[in-house]
């Protein structure tokens, strides 16, 4: 018999975000600690060499195992409630749609909630940390333990690890659901601990500590939540996921839909992430449409086995790009191409800066000034499996990239460090910021940091 949330709550307000193996016996069970090391664990080193060209090393499988029966899919959701929840309602809502759509035993949800100050149901307690398993249009609590921070990769690997062994499936989907900041504050914003989020690093330390317990990859990764299809994120995943699915810009509040997605694998259950990315994507188009918020609507597949040719041709730009910052006219040309390349998020003094801005259109708003931009918008397209962009939106092209508009808090630049996709493009954007401190004076910048056996 389908169990419904009882205080299911139908809400359909417009909310941007800005920063969107079960116990035997059925009872319900308490987290263990999973005694998972995040705090050095890295999947990508990237380096220039001595002859000057980028070189990725990145996590890889000699052979790959199903992890489950055929046709079989399971989805993770790490569900951090937040304001959407407490406020609106809105994980509540997802949570329902799942429910609804589970009407085939190929599909499971199983979901992980915290975050919130409070729920709209009466199943998730906002003092605890609570996984669930819905399967059969039933939605059934597995374990409890006391509330932890969303925002920790420990929380997140100790999830994972659990999940990945308890819940294996032939094809297995993992969803970030919350607010989304871009590739510099990152998703999942913890109402209950000062709004802490998992940053990229954060998300790369917990998949990584995790990778030896899979024998394959996700089939997707995805982020229900604003600002997260970046260059950086696709960069981090993909050692991890064969496809990523992610917005550039902020999100309607209501998200994804994930009716639509069940009920898909239901019917198609061998189907791929590219498959399944495309439904995902017309789906929110859809409802972005039904609620007349389509116009700055963006959702794009991203085929992550791609991304190391979009590295390597975007590192080439940036190589140019960097030495070109001697060429007065050139680097003007540059700075206003990538200051009117299409941009997400706001950016604006009563805004805030997400300093996120279309990899795509900074490209082309530089070409003719620096060289490579054609074989570098040909491998940007290459990426990107499919896509939708409202019209306000109209230059996007499926991945942004940071860039310092304006620069918030000392710490941006440290933390773009430790997730930019080139040496050069690092050195570039340090530089811009040094002169915009010494009033475009490069006389005594230096390079060293960004170069070397210690880059990146």
């Amino acid at each position: 018999m389908k169990k419904r949330l009882i205080a299911f709550l139908i809400v359909f307000a417009m909310v941007l975000s800005l920063t969107a193996c079960s116990d035997d016996s059925g009872g319900t069970g308490t987290h263990k600690n999973s005694g998972l090391d995040t705090s050095l664990a890295r999947s990508t080193k990237m380096q220039v060499s001595s002859g000057g060209d980028l070189e990725i090393q990145r996590l890889t499988r000699t052979e790959t195992k199903k992890m489950g029966a055929s046709g079989t899919w399971t989805i993770f959701v790490y569900m951090c409630g937040s304001d959407l929840e407490s406020e609106s309602g809105l994980s509540t809502m997802d949570l329902q749609e799942m429910i609804d759509s589970t009407q085939s035993d190929k599909i499971k949800f199983v979901v992980q909630t915290g975050g919130a100050n409070a729920w709209d149901n009466d199943l998730v307690d906002d003092s605890l940390t609570q996984r669930f398993v819905i399967e059969n249009q039933n939605m059934e609590q597995i374990e409890e333990a006391d509330g932890a921070n969303m925002g920790s990769a420990e929380t997140l690997a100790e999830f994972l690890d659990w999940g990945v062994s308890a819940y294996p499936a032939e094809k297995m989907g993992l969803v970030f659901w919350n607010h989304g900041g871009g590739s510099i504050t990152g998703v999942c914003f913890d109402e209950q601990n000062e709004s802490d989020s998992l940053s990229l690093l954060e998300v790369e330390n917990a998949l990584t500590s995790v990778y030896p317990k899979m024998t394959d990859a996700f089939e997707f990764i995805g982020f229900d939540a604003c600002l997260m299809g970046t260059v950086e994120t696709g960069n981090m995943l993909a050692p991890h996921a064969r496809y990523m699915v992610a917005s550039e810009e902020l999100e309607p509040g209501y998200g994804w839909d994930y009716t639509a997605m069940g009920n898909f694998i239901g019917s198609n259950s061998a189907a791929g992430g590219a498959e399944l990315g495309k439904v995902i994507v017309d789906s929110f188009y859809a409802a972005c449409m039904a609620s007349d918020s389509h116009n700055e609507a963006t959702l794009s597949c991203i085929d992550l086995s791609k991304i190391d040719e979009l590295v390597y041709a975007f590192n080439d730009v940036a190589r140019e790009m960097y030495s070109a910052t001697t060429k007065t006219e050139v680097l003007s040309n540059m700075v206003k191409g990538i200051t009117a390349a299409e941009n997400y998020g706001g950016n604006s003094k009563s805004e805030g800066y997400t300093n996120m801005v279309d990899l795509g259109s900074v490209l082309k708003n530089m070409t003719g000034n620096v060289a490579g931009t054609d074989r570098a918008l040909a491998a940007l397209a290459d990426c990107v499996v499919y896509m939708k962009n409202g019209s306000d939106k109209a230059d996007s092209h499926g991945l942004s990239i940071y860039y310092p508009l304006a620069i918030q808090g000392s710490e941006e630049l440290s933390i773009f460090k430790d997730i930019c996709v080139s040496p050069y493009y690092m050195s570039f954007v340090d530089k811009m910021a040094y002169g915009s401190d010494t009033n475009g004076d490069f006389g005594n910048y230096s390079d060293s940091d960004w170069f070397g056996e210690n880059s990146l």
